[in-house]
């Protein structure tokens, strides 16, 4: 009896070992297919609208039976909302995390958390409301006011793009603590009146005042505002400003002041400048950026700063200064006649953030460096040739034709090559790359080639915005950090023979027409291969895509409004997503592709109708072969389909069947091992 209960237990512990095994081998799989539908713990509010019009989730009568609303909205008893939490989503259309909307009625928002959206506290068409003690952190907008009689007071607002937004007349601002790295602490549109801004903690961000910019100057500002600690500076209608008039400053905000004179100071300071004239800036140090509007015939010279804006200014001089801001450019808006001689730009560059052409009005010579090689910066030329871009660092042409740029290495600066207006230009074995921007950017020019360079590590790669005729072929694409190449309304284009890869998106067509995009290479391009949208021209062809190679980018092809394109001979496989997607896309044509492998569906279509799909070979691909979502119209025809199981259920099975196979093996072992038992027992009785 004690050799069978031996035997037992040894036949016992090896069937559990065995269902341990199991169970380890099942249970990653089976948590793996259903861990999409575990949920983390709502908030402790959803996001919610009170619109005394009756456009939201509630009024504010119907909002104090909720147990978080107290009050009768009176001057001697307003509403109040008091201690709520609420996590809003920036992924969704929802934009806010409370918002009161048409409300005349006293009320308070106070001791509340609101972060994660669009915007925390957003107050539209509303007034006579106290937001105090709130935490409004983690948003695009901290609070966003529309309204008058408002007050905030002593809210704090972290890491949002903007603290405090701030329209109407008759606001408050005190005691607020703002802390962010980005965007602006407080934006005072050009539109508010008499607001009060005083006793505000800022760290990070600058106070952009327009009504101070546009010359209405009714915004009461004392120097009890601090920004990094310091003080906050707003002089307005002031002459014969020296260094003598700022003690610590934070950031100086000067409003239609004129004849003066800063000079031989080191600044940790934001200058922002308005309705100026006449001033001199002058060997100072300045460890942020000045920002001109409406200023003219200044004089900027000997100093090492960050960066210049121009807004709307004219006939200035900035001679002889460093700019050290990394990856940012001097940009221009609507400003003319300015001169630039013997500046040195480590890292960043020159640029118009508008419309290029207006360099053109502006006068920047070889004198001027980046990164010790000189900025080539030309305008209506003729004829230029590699002998004129010897040891450039940046390249500008402006309205030139017949030209070549060739065999130049260009690298952090803010945009490598620009050819603005123009014809008949060719960009040759370049190698552009780690630029801040765009490598190379066409903008209006007609006839332009750009061929066999390289474009590697920079923010984007080619941007071809507004021009005709455009050439790209046989150009190394790498490792660009957005896109690889965008087409910004830009016409009869013809892309082919280039290696797209490694980039977030491959190429990019915004309202573009008639582009030809060929035996091109497009892999690993993390969203998408190509990507059109708005790209729609009726029922005549419109772009194409064809024989090219599309692997292991998210989708292979996208397209998304976008009609009458034609897409063929392409072979696309191994993509992360859908071979090819079709969102809002009608009468295209979609013939004679290998699609196969791909993680989702061959083919996707989703509000896409009258198109025409056939002569395809689908594959392999892992949901099916095609699939369409509230389309009608579409015709199917000769396409050959062939699908993949879910790998999933393929694994699922072959755990089962492992499992199976070795319960089966036990159960063999257990009756071999039995029946020898039981025939040496029956021997041992005899």
């Amino acid at each position: 009896m004690a050799e069978r209960d031996l035997l037992n237990k040894k036949i016992k512990n090896v069937i559990f070992v065995v269902i341990l095994i199991s169970i380890l081998l099942l249970f990653p799989i089976i948590y793996f297919a259903f861990q999409n539908f575990i949920q983390p713990a709502p908030s402790n509010l959803q996001p919610f609208v009170i619109d005394e019009k009756g456009g939201g989730d509630y009024t504010w009568e119907e909002a104090k039976k909720k147990s978080w609303c107290s009050g009768a909205g009176t001057l001697e008893d307003p509403y109040i909302i008091e201690g709520i939490r609420i996590k809003g989503s920036r992924t969704t259309f929802i934009q806010y995390c409370i918002k009161v909307k048409n409300s005349n009625k006293p009320f308070i928002i106070r001791d509340s958390f609101f972060y994660n959206s669009h915007v925390g506290i957003d107050l539209e068409n509303t007034h006579n409301g106290i937001l105090i003690d709130n935490n409004c952190s983690d948003n695009y907008v901290g609070i966003d006011v529309d309204g008058n009689n408002n007050w905030l007071d002593g809210n704090i607002l972290q890491d949002n793009t903007y603290g405090i937004r701030l329209d109407g007349e008759n606001n408050n601002l005190t005691r607020n603590f703002i802390n962010q790295s980005f965007g602006d602490s407080i934006y005072v549109s050009s539109s508010a009146k008499n607001t009060i801004i005083k006793q505000n903690t800022i760290f990070g961000a600058k106070i952009t005042l327009y009504p101070a910019i546009y010359g209405d100057f009714s915004i009461e500002m004392d120097t009890s505002n601090t920004l990094n600690g310091n003080i906050i500076y707003l002089y307005v209608n002031t002459d014969y400003l020296t260094i003598d008039n700022f003690t610590n400053p934070g950031q100086i905000i000067l409003g239609n002041c004129r004849d003066s004179i800063i000079s031989h100071y080191n600044f940790n300071v934001q200058f922002t400048l308005a309705n100026c004239d006449n001033i001199t800036l002058r060997n100072l140090t300045i460890s942020t950026s000045i920002e001109l509007r409406h200023c003219d015939n200044f004089k900027i010279i000997n100093n090492s700063l960050q960066m210049i804006s121009f807004f709307y200014s004219d006939n200035n001089e900035i001679i002889n200064n460093s700019f050290n801001a990394v990856g940012r450019d001097m940009y221009f808006i609507h400003s003319d006649g300015n001169i630039f001689r013997n500046n040195t730009f480590k890292n960043n560059g020159i640029w118009v953030n508008g419309n290029p052409n207006e360099l053109l009005k502006n006068d920047i010579d070889r004198s001027n460096t980046i990164n010790g090689k000189y900025i080539a910066c030309y305008s209506n030329i003729r004829g230029l040739n590699q002998d004129n871009f010897t040891n450039s660092g940046m390249v500008i042409l402006l309205n030139c034709s017949d030209s070549t740029v060739s065999n130049i290495n260009i690298d952090k600066t803010y945009m490598g090559i620009s050819v603005v207006g123009g014809e008949n230009i060719t960009l040759e074995n370049n190698s552009v790359h780690d630029c801040y921007y765009f490598g190379i950017f066409l903008n209006g020019a007609i006839n332009t080639s750009v061929i066999n360079n390289t474009i590697r590590d920079n923010k984007n790669g080619i941007k071809i915005d507004d021009a005709k005729n455009t050439i790209l072929k046989e150009n190394d694409i790498l490792n660009n950090k957005e896109n690889g190449i965008e087409l910004w309304e830009t016409n009869f284009n013809e892309i082919h023979d280039n290696s797209i890869k490694s980039n977030k998106l491959g190429m990019y067509f915004i309202a573009s027409k008639y582009n030809v995009v060929a035996n091109n290479d497009f892999c690993e391009n993390h969203h998408s291969g190509i990507y059109f949208t708005d790209c729609s021209c009726g029922k005549n062809t419109n772009n194409s895509i064809l024989n090219n190679i599309f692997t292991e980018n998210g989708e292979g092809i996208n397209i998304r409004y976008s009609d009458s394109t034609e897409i063929s001979g392409n072979e696309i496989k191994n993509n992360l997503k859908n071979g090819i997607y079709l969102h809002g896309s009608d009468f295209s044509k979609i013939y004679n592709n290998q699609i196969s492998s791909n993680t989702e569906f061959g083919l996707y279509l989703i509000y896409s109708d009258n198109n025409d799909i056939f002569n395809n070979i689908f594959e392999n691909n892992r949901e099916g072969c095609y699939t369409e979502f509230s389309c009608e119209g579409n015709i199917f025809k000769n396409n050959i389909c062939s699908s993949a199981f879910s790998q999933i259920i393929i694994i699922i099975i072959i755990a089962l069947g492992l499992t199976l196979t070795i319960l089966i093996i036990i159960g063999v072992i257990y009756y071999k091992v039995k029946q020898r038992r039981d025939e040496k027992l029956d021997y041992a009785f005899k």
